[in-house]
């Protein structure tokens, strides 16, 4: 969510009525000009869809980049990338509560390898570990691809890279026949356009049976390489059996047995609370469900952002983030955290003291 769509939290400790996000909860499967006169051959609702879900990025990259300019992140490249999202040369300042929030994403990734965020991880790995064998392949629709490949291309990007990661900024696009750039490679680093749902064909889809073939994929991986899979808001927005599939695809074809492989997944959780139901009527509001909020709402190993912040952030840590900024929402920030959580699974990997790695990370007893 956006900081203008968060709930006013304290209403419902006074019994107060819920609020509204942006929007008026107009259908967008039915588009209108500004005097309400129907458009001419009016886009499919699914890529109205797609559109509204894509537009989700940007209030990632926003959050990020007021994470990074309060002192909460070290990002170099944030600016880089999303300067798309300024105004007049000036980033949207988040709430702290919101801020905090961003920050307990991604400490994760600093302390155990977990993941948040698709924006700048692989650039942020390459400065943090410049030694590292890493083949990073990152996935996403083809106009947030395109726009991240017009910052990739600026010699500011380059200069940036070439300043913090000590090596220099090669890279090569490919373009369709269209002559639109369609796919990045450069030092390992693999900028792809797809749409997930090309993987598969699933028995259902958001707008009834799915009848059309999957389109050939390019996405090929070593099978015999060990592979994490990171997965932050996207599987959320697709229906159960899109998901199950996709998953599968990637765990059985992709990386098939027994290649070690871990996914990592960052979804909302707890649809039925007060604060649950309100987050999913806000983004109702602008166009966007969560069709597997109700089928995955458990983890095998999981963990809320709540838990991370008590127990994954060492108090020096925390005392030095309590600094940067005032935040007197502390029980907001406890409620916001508690709906979304960290979900992993492993098969096979490196064993450490006769278990699996994953299995060493700090969780709550019995698992949640």
């Amino acid at each position: 969510m956006t900081a203008s769509s968060i709930p006013n939290l304290s209403t419902f400790r006074r019994g107060g009525s819920r609020l509204r996000g942006r929007g008026h909860g107009d259908n967008p499967s039915t588009p209108t000009t500004t005097t309400d006169h129907r458009i001419a051959n009016p886009p499919h609702p699914s890529a109205i869809k797609d559109r509204i879900i894509r537009a989700t990025d940007t209030d990632a990259a926003t959050s990020r980049l007021s994470a990074v300019k309060a002192g909460y992140l070290d990002d170099p490249f944030a600016h880089h990338l999303y300067s798309h999202v300024s105004v007049d040369g000036k980033s949207p300042r988040r709430l702290p509560l919101m801020n905090r929030g961003t920050y307990t994403r991604t400490v994760a990734e600093a302390n155990h390898q977990l993941g948040a965020g698709s924006d700048t991880r692989f650039f942020r790995l390459r400065r943090k570990y410049p030694g590292l064998d890493l083949m990073y392949y990152e996935l996403d629709m083809l106009q947030n691809v395109q726009a991240k490949i017009r910052h990739l291309r600026s010699a500011a990007f380059a200069k940036a890279y070439e300043e913090h990661c000590h090596r220099k900024w090669e890279f090569t696009v490919s373009e369709s026949a269209e002559g639109e750039a369609t796919s990045l490679q450069a030092n390992g680093y693999t900028l792809m356009a797809m749409n997930l749902r090309e993987l598969v064909k699933a028995t259902t889809s958001d707008d009834g049976p799915a009848t059309t073939p999957p389109q050939t994929s390019t996405l090929q991986f070593d099978a015999a390489v060990p592979t994490l899979l990171l997965s932050e808001m996207a599987l959320c927005y697709l229906t159960p059996s899109w998901t199950t599939q996709i998953l599968n695809h990637f765990t059985h074809t992709l990386v098939p047995p027994p290649t070690p492989l871990s996914i990592v997944l960052y979804e909302p959780i707890n649809p039925h609370t007060a604060f649950g139901r309100t987050m999913t009527s806000n983004l109702a509001s602008r166009g966007i469900s969560l069709p597997t909020l109700e089928a995955f709402v458990n983890g095998q190993e999981a963990v809320d952002l709540s838990w991370v912040w008590k127990n994954w952030v060492d108090e020096e840590e925390k005392e030095r983030v309590g600094e940067l900024e005032w935040m007197d929402e502390v029980e907001e920030s406890e409620l916001l955290g508690s709906h979304y959580a960290l979900i992993w699974g492993w098969r096979s990997g490196r064993q450490v003291q006769g278990q699996s790695m994953w299995a060493e990370l700090k969780t709550p007893e019995g698992g949640r």
